[in-house]
C-alpha cells in the first residue's frame, strides 16, 4: 500500500469535544489551534503543585480532541484505506464522518484501523480523535495526545497487509543463511486473482544479493500468506560491533501491473541461550551492559522524532551501553530502528500492569479486555528488528505470585510464540511485591533499625529488598508461573543470584532492574556465572516524572519518601541527564564494565562542604560533577571524587601534588580527596599513566553552540539539537554559570523545546527564556512544512549573541 505521513493540519482542542463539553464549557476558555504531529499536549501546560503530582512531575492529564479534514480522489473509490496510529496517550476513540471507527486503548501501542467503509471519495472527510487522558494514569510522566506519527495507507483490492512481510533468517552459518519470507496478502475483491510475488534482497549499499518470485492464486475475499525461502551466501552478520542491515523489497504484480510493494530492513544473526554459554550472538557470548529507558525525550516531552531517538541511542552506546530495556512500555519504532543501525540489543517490554491497577486510570483497568490484541500488535510490529533479542511480558506485577493468576504468564507466552518463536521471553520480578500481603509481618521482623535516621533508612531500602528476596515463600510462589520464562528477570534482588544458582541450576538469570551502585555486585555475578546474562540499571537516561526518585539533596526528606516535593520535575536517576550530558556515575559504570581506562574527576559543591548528603537508593554518592569553576569559593575547602580503574591516583592542583590515594577504599574505582579551592588546573594521574584535567573558566561572556542536524527534512517531522554552553574566551565551559538565555526562531521552523537538566526548575520547556544549569542548555528546533532556512538567535546578558542557520530541504 502507498503509505504517507498524516501529521499536518490537525486542529487541537482541550476536552473531548462532545456536546456535553460544550454545554459545561469544558475547554471553551482555550482556543483550538493548528498543530502538526507528533504532539505532546501535556508538556505544553503549566505545572501545578498537587498532592499526588510528583509521579507525573507535577503535570496533569487532560482530555483532548484532534480534528482534521482531508479529501480522497473519486478515482480511488475502489481502493482500501487504512490508518496507523503509532502512539496516542492514552485511550483514543476515532471517528470518521461522525461514525465510530475504532479505539486505540493502549497508550504505548500501535494500531491499524480500516477506514474504507467510513470515508467519502470525491468530497471532504472529517476525522476526530478523542483522547481520554484525564486523571492519574501512570507512575511516571506519560505525556498526552497523539505523540507519535499517524500514517495513512491506500491500497488496491489485493494488497500486502499493514504489518508487512515477516523475515526470519534461519540456519545461519558463515557460508550461507536461509531467509524465510512470509507475505500476508489480503484480497477484498469478489473474484479470484492470480498474481506473482517477487522478493529482492539488497545489501547495505543497495546492491542486489538475490531475488526470487512465486505465483499464487487467491480466492475472492480471502486472506492468505505466501511463504518463500531465499538464500544469502557469505552473509554479513548483524551484531553490536558491526550492525549490518540488509533490505528486502517485495513487489506484487498481476500481469505487468504492479499491485503493491513493500520494503523492510532486517539483519542476519543467530541468537542462542543456555546455562553454559549464556547469551550468544553469532556464536560469541555477550554480557549485557544494560540500562532502562522511558519514552520521553526531555524538553520535548513524549513527542517522538526519529532524530531524537537516534541521538539518545548514539549517546548511550558512546557511554558504554550495549543493551536497553524499554522500561514498562514497548519501545518506539524510531528507537528500534536506531538500535538496529547502531547495534544495541533490546529487551522489548509490554506493560507495567496486568489486571492489577497501580494507579487509578492506568492500563490495568482494561488489560483483561485488550492485552492479547495489544501484545500481538507489539510482536508483529517489532519482529523484523534484529536488535530485539527478548520480550519482557511485564514489570513488577504481583499477580505472578497468585496461584490462579500466574497462569496468565503461560497465556501471554503462548500468545507471543504463536507469531514469534525466535526470541526469548522474560518478566521483571520485584520480590517485595511477591510477598506484599505479608509485608506487615516481614517489616516487624526486619533486622534493619526501623527508627534509624532518614538517610540511613533510604540507603537501607536496597538492603531491605535483598533481605525480602530470600523469604522462603518467594520460591514457592514463583516456581509455577516464572518457570514458563526463558530468562528470570530480577529487580533489586542481589541475594537471589547465589541462591538460585544453588537451588535452581537450570535457571538463566538477569538483573532487569537495579540501582546504579548495585552494578559492582551484579557485574561480579555476571562475570562469575555463565547463566547470569547482565545488568540493567535504573535508569540509563534521565526522564520526566517520578520526581526526585534518584535525588541527592542537602535538605532532609521524609522517611521512605521516594518522590520529592514540589517543584521537583525530574527523576534524577539517569546515567545521562535529560539534555544528553553524561553524569558522574556513567563514567564509574564504564570503569566497572572494564570499558574505560582513563580517570575522571568530579567535584562536590564547596558551598555545602561536609554538610550531610541525603540521597535515595537510586542516586550516586553525591552531587559531584566535572567542574573547577566555583565563584566566591577561593580558599574554601572542597571535596573531590577521583574515579579510576587503576590501583592508585595522584591529584595535582596547579602543578602541586595534593596527595596520592589508593582507589577502592570507600568505593570501587574511586578515591576521595579534600583540598582548598583555588582556580586553575586540577589534574589526576593514575598509576597506569592515564590522566584527566579540569580547568577553571575565567569568565562567562561567550555562548558556544553545537548543532546536531544542520540540514532538516521538510514536512515538520525533523528536529535539530542545539547544545548551548556558557564558555570563557578560550572556549572552556563555565559549569558554574547561571545565566538567563533567550532564543528566537525565525523562518521555516519552530522552537519545539528549550531547557536545562535542572531537576526542579520552575521554568517551562516551551518558554523562549531559560536559565543555564551547570552552564548548559538544550534547544530543539523543528522543521517547517516547506523547504527554506531557519535562523536561530541565542543571546544572554553580557554575552556575544550567536546566530545559527539551519537548512530545511
Amino acid at each position: 500500500m502507498k503509505r504517507k505521513l498524516f501529521n499536518e493540519n490537525w486542529v487541537f482542542g482541550i476536552g473531548t469535544g462532545t456536546s456535553m463539553d460544550h454545554l459545561f464549557g469544558i475547554g471553551s476558555d482555550i482556543e483550538p489551534k493548528s498543530v502538526t504531529l507528533p504532539h505532546d499536549a501535556m508538556i505544553l501546560t503549566e505545572r501545578k503543585n498537587s498532592k499526588e503530582g510528583a509521579s507525573l512531575g507535577f503535570y496533569k492529564g487532560q482530555n483532548y480532541n484532534y480534528t482534521k479534514e482531508f479529501e480522497l480522489s473519486e478515482e480511488d473509490s475502489d481502493k482500501v484505506i487504512w490508518m496507523e496510529f503509532e502512539g496516542v496517550y492514552q485511550d483514543a476513540f476515532v471517528y470518521v464522518n461522525e461514525s465510530f471507527v475504532g479505539r486505540c486503548n493502549y497508550g504505548y501501542g500501535n494500531y491499524y484501523l480500516n477506514l474504507t467503509d467510513f470515508v467519502f471519495f470525491g468530497k471532504t472527510n472529517k476525522i476526530i480523535v478523542v483522547v481520554k487522558n484525564e486523571g492519574r494514569s501512570g507512575r511516571w510522566y506519560t505525556g498526552g495526545g497523539i505523540y507519535r506519527d499517524i500514517n495513512i495507507m491506500m491500497g488496491n483490492q489485493l494488497y500486502i497487509a499493514c504489518e508487512g512481510t515477516k523475515i526470519t533468517p534461519t540456519d545461519v552459518e558463515q557460508d550461507l543463511a536461509v531467509i524465510n519470507i512470509e507475505t500476508p496478502l489480503n484480497h477484498i475483491g469478489a473474484k479470484l486473482v492470480s498474481c506473482t510475488v517477487l522478493h529482492t534482497i539488497y545489501d547495505a549499499d543497495g546492491n542486489m544479493i538475490t531475488s526470487d518470485k512465486a505465483p499464487i492464486t487467491i480466492l475472492g475475499n480471502e486472506n492468505t500468506t505466501l511463504k518463500q525461502r531465499l538464500y544469502v551466501r557469505k552473509p554479513k552478520m548483524w551484531n553490536t560491533d558491526t550492525p549490518y542491515l540488509y533490505s528486502c523489497k517485495t513487489i506484487v504484480t498481476i500481469g505487468e501491473e504492479i499491485i503493491d510493494e513493500y520494503e523492510t530492513r532486517f539483519g542476519i544473526r543467530k541468537i542462542q541461550l543456555d546455562i553454559d554459554h549464556g547469551l550468544r550472538i553469532n556464536g560469541e557470548t555477550i554480557k549485557l551492559r544494560g540500562g532502562c529507558v522511558h519514552h520521553d525525550n526531555g524538553v520535548v516531552g513524549t513527542a517522538t522524532f526519529d532524530r531524537a531517538e537516534y541521538r539518545r541511542v548514539r549517546k548511550l552506546k558512546e557511554a558504554g551501553f550495549n543493551a536497553l530495556r524499554s522500561g514498562a512500555h514497548p519501545m518506539s519504532r524510531a528507537m528500534l530502528e536506531a538500535c538496529d543501525e547502531l547495534g544495541l540489543l533490546v529487551i522489548d517490554e509490554f506493560t507495567d500492569v496486568f489486571n492489577n491497577v497501580k494507579v487509578d486510570f492506568d492500563y490495568g483497568s482494561r488489560f483483561d479486555l485488550f492485552w492479547e490484541i495489544d501484545l500481538m500488535n507489539m510482536v508483529k510490529r517489532d519482529y523484523n528488528h534484529p536488535s530485539v533479542i527478548m520480550y519482557s511480558l511485564g514489570c513488577e506485577n504481583p499477580q505472578i505470585a497468585n496461584r490462579i493468576d500466574k497462569r496468565l504468564i503461560k497465556k501471554m507466552k503462548d500468545t507471543v510464540q504463536s507469531f514469534d518463536t525466535t526470541r526469548y521471553i522474560t518478566n521483571d520480578v520485584n520480590m517485595m511485591l511477591i510477598v506484599i500481603e505479608n509485608m506487615a509481618e516481614l517489616m516487624a521482623n526486619n533486622p534493619l533499625d526501623s527508627k534509624a535516621e532518614v538517610n540511613s533508612t533510604m540507603n537501607n531500602f536496597g538492603e531491605m529488598l535483598n533481605m525480602l528476596s530470600l523469604d522462603p515463600r518467594i520460591d514457592e510462589r514463583l516456581e509455577e508461573g516464572v518457570n514458563e520464562l526463558d530468562v528470570f528477570g530480577y529487580n533489586y534482588a542481589l541475594n537471589r543470584y547465589e541462591h538460585d544458582t544453588e537451588k535452581y541450576p537450570n535457571r538463566i538469570l538477569m538483573a532487569t532492574e537495579c540501582t546504579m551502585l548495585d552494578l559492582e555486585k551484579t557485574w561480579e555475578y555476571t562475570n562469575k556465572y555463565n547463566h547470569v546474562l547482565g545488568d540493567f540499571c535504573w535508569s540509563a537516561w534521565d526522564y520526566l516524572g517520578e520526581a526526585g526518585v534518584g535525588r541527592t539533596d542537602y535538605e532532609e526528606f521524609g522517611e521512605l519518601d521516594f518522590y520529592a516535593k514540589w517543584p521537583w520535575r525530574l527523576a534524577c536517576s539517569g546515567a545521562i541527564d535529560i539534555i544528553g550530558d553524561r553524569k558522574t556515575i556513567s563514567y564509574w559504570r564504564e570503569m566497572i564494565w572494564g570499558r574505560r581506562m582513563k580517570p575522571y574527576i568530579a567535584v562536590r559543591d564547596p558551598k555545602h562542604y561536609r554538610e550531610k548528603i541525603y540521597k535515595t537508593n537510586w542516586a550516586w554518592i553525591s552531587d559531584a560533577h566535572a567542574n573547577w569553576t566555583w565563584k566566591d569559593c577561593e580558599n574554601k575547602p572542597v571535596t573531590i571524587e577521583v574515579l579510576s580503574p587503576a590501583e592508585e591516583v595522584e591529584l595535582f592542583l596547579n602543578g602541586k601534588s595534593v596527595g596520592k590515594k589508593k582507589t577502592g577504599e570507600e568505593l570501587t574505582a574511586c578515591a576521595i580527596f579534600e583540598t582548598l579551592y583555588e582556580p586553575g588546573e586540577l589534574k589526576v594521574v593514575d598509576s597506569n599513566g592515564e590522566e584527566f584535567v579540569l580547568r577553571s573558566a575565567v569568565d562567562d561572556t561567550h555562548i558556544a553552540v553545537h548543532v546536531e542536524g544542520e540540514k532538516l527534512k521538510s514536512g515538520g517531522c525533523d528536529v535539530a539539537f542545539l547544545e548551548i554552553g556558557i564558555v570563557d574566551h578560550k572556549g572552556r565551559l563555565n559549569a558554574g554559570a547561571e545565566k538567563l538565555v533567550s532564543i528566537k526562531v525565525e523562518g521555516e521552523g519552530t522552537l519545539q523545546g528549550f531547557g536545562s537538566a535542572h531537576p526542579k526548575s520552575l521554568e517551562n520547556y516551551y518558554d523562549v527564556e531559560f536559565t543555564t544549569y551547570r552552564g548548559r542548555l538544550l534547544a530543539v528546533v523543528r522543521s517547517g512544512m516547506n523547504p527554506g532556512e531557519i535562523l536561530v538567535t541565542i543571546s544572554a546578558e553580557n554575552c556575544d549573541t550567536q546566530h545559527v542557520k539551519i537548512e530545511v530541504i
